[in-house]
């Protein structure tokens, strides 16, 4: 398991919530599993990666 910051910033859970389906989108051809934490203190993105790739 890997937790990422991300340099991208969310203000509501609309905004993770676009923000986690366009990352499912992008890695659904890898044997990876994302899934958005939320937010950090200055609203920086938090993912945490799991898989074999």
């Amino acid at each position: 398991m890997t937790i990422l910051t991300l340099f991208t910033k969310a203000y509501n859970k609309v905004q993770l919530k676009q923000i986690e389906e366009s990352l499912q989108t992008t890695f659904e051809d890898i044997d990876a599993q994302i899934r958005v934490l939320g937010n950090s203190v200055n609203r920086w993105i938090q993912v945490e990666v799991t898989g074999e790739d």
